[in-house]
């Protein structure tokens, strides 16, 4: 996702924003991180790391010493771009410096995407436990384990590509994440396909944003998080790469999620009639800001229709690739937001977490059920209760059962807590003879896709399940795969043990 910025808009108005589009400027254009160098601002640290295959960088404010919890703000970067890029275009590291909150920019590889893109247009990579969206989570734990970061307070933002990732993210990993910024990026969930959603960017999706709203609701309930999704948006009017009408269905999208959270009911409380409406001209180039209010007052959905914006980060620094420095200060709008609004994921409520041992397993043997990484951030658990989809059930943290017949067994956990509250997970068992199974065997790359062992990006293969990359989509190069558990497929030398 990239293309040429807008030409300048003047505007004159100001308003109660003004304060924060304007702090701070100076110090953005001075000490911005060079593109090429990663070096961070003068007294923090910029780091890079590894995780799950792909590399991040980490700014750490020098004020930020261990004492005291912080938040983290994780930065998305888009199409074609890369993490010092878009921490020098963004001037996320110069607010971290000003509000003493951490920074993760994850980077996306060629390997993964030929263009650099997140893809966020297909599920095996923006579903819970799977691809990108599993490994994001995983760095984001690794930062929580060497940092004193606020369990409550990590957010997720990100520009086009990264941007139509972040609505997936904070989904599916609602427990992790309390707020998203959507710049220049698409709704949740909202293509299946890369094609289409190369279509989607032009002419928007298909998928109507109040039922993708309703979707989204419905996922969180499966992991038993339905907390606000506090969420900005901005997105330019002369942006012919995502074309504006992607930011309005970003926006509805949030509002009819927020509705379904705040009283687990379709009712209107929140809708998409915006409850105060202005024009922020703190920048040459003045925005429709449109915010979207719970009955009890707070703005947990904000449109910015940034006019005479092209598909670039709005107030960015022209350090960074796509930016538009006349822009309102997307950054300091976004921390604004998150800082004000955002809500502790999962804060009353246990999360059930259930595991089986082995996965798949043979009829007559014993499985293990494990339901000790559940949790409760405001109590204790006070029963655990398993229906094994056969008739029977057990009670306890862990518990044994096996069966007598072959076949896919989906056991659901349910946890109480000592304040009467509810959490349920689910796992699904398959139950075979002698073992597992499965393919192997080498054959070229385009019928491993057409046979459904692998998916492609439209470019390269990757394996189904364990999404390695396979090379090029064709029927020229070819790849040897061993279904290790069904519908998990990896790359093997052989096909011998």
């Amino acid at each position: 996702m990239t293309a040429d910025n807008g030409d300048g808009v003047s505007g004159t108005n100001v308003n109660r924003r003004t304060v924060l589009g304007a702090a701070g400027k100076a110090t953005v254009g001075a000490a911005a991180l060079g593109a090429t160098t990663g070096s961070a601002a003068a007294d923090g640290s910029y780091t890079r790391h590894e995780h799950g295959g792909l590399e991040y960088t980490k700014y750490v404010p020098g004020a930020v010493d261990g004492s005291d919890a912080v938040p983290l703000v994780v930065m998305l970067h888009g199409c074609t771009q890369d993490a010092d890029d878009f921490a020098a275009g963004t001037g996320m590291n110069e607010v971290a410096d000003e509000n003493e909150f951490v920074v993760l920019y994850p980077e996306q590889s060629s390997g993964r995407h030929y263009n650099d893109c997140w893809q966020w247009f297909n599920d095996r990579n923006t579903t819970w436990g799977r691809g990108e969206a599993a490994i994001i989570a995983g760095m984001v734990d690794e930062v929580k384990s060497e940092h004193n970061i606020d369990d409550g307070e990590v957010y997720a933002a990100g520009l086009s590509a990264g941007g139509a990732m972040v609505p997936n993210l904070v989904v599916e990993y609602a427990d992790v994440f309390s707020a998203a910024g959507v710049h220049s990026g698409l709704e949740y969930d909202a293509v299946e396909d890369e094609n289409s959603g190369l279509l989607a960017m032009t002419q928007c999706t298909a998928k109507d944003p109040q039922e993708a709203g309703t979707r989204a609701y419905d996922r969180m309930e499966e992991f038993g998080i339905t907390d606000a999704v506090p969420t900005i948006v901005f997105h330019g009017t002369d942006d012919t790469t995502v074309y504006p009408c992607n930011g309005e269905q970003a926006a509805e999208q949030a509002t009819q999620t927020n509705d379904l959270a705040y009283n687990d009911a379709d009712d209107d409380a929140i809708d998409y009639d915006p409850d105060e409406t202005y024009t922020d001209c703190s920048a040459p180039k003045c925005a429709a800001v449109s915010e979207f209010h719970d009955p009890d007052g707070r703005s947990l959905v904000e449109y910015w229709e940034v006019d005479g914006l092209g598909h670039a980060w709005a107030g960015g620094d022209s350090a960074g690739s796509y930016t538009d420095p006349d822009g309102p200060d997307a950054s300091r709008e976004m921390w604004a937001f998150f800082s004000n609004g955002a809500t502790d994921p999962g804060d009353d409520d246990p999360v059930a977490e259930a595991s089986a041992d082995p996965n798949p397993a043979a009829p007559g043997e014993s499985i293990t059920f494990d339901a000790s990484n559940s949790s409760h951030p405001d109590g204790a658990i006070e029963s655990y209760e398993w229906d094994f989809d056969d008739g029977t059930a057990a009670t306890g943290e862990t518990v044994t059962h096996s069966y007598d017949s072959t076949g896919t067994r989906t056991v659901e956990l349910r946890i109480t807590g000592t304040d009467g509250a509810t959490a349920t997970d689910t796992v699904t068992l398959d139950v075979i003879e002698d073992g597992f199974d499965g393919y192997c065997g080498t054959d070229d790359n385009y019928s491993h896709v057409d046979a459904g062992r692998a998916w492609t990006d439209g470019s390269y293969a990757y394996a189904e399940g364990s999404d390695e990359n396979m090379g090029l989509y064709n029927v020229f190069e070819t790849s040897r795969l061993k279904e290790t558990s069904p519908g998990y497929f990896e790359l093997v030398e052989s096909c011998d043990g």
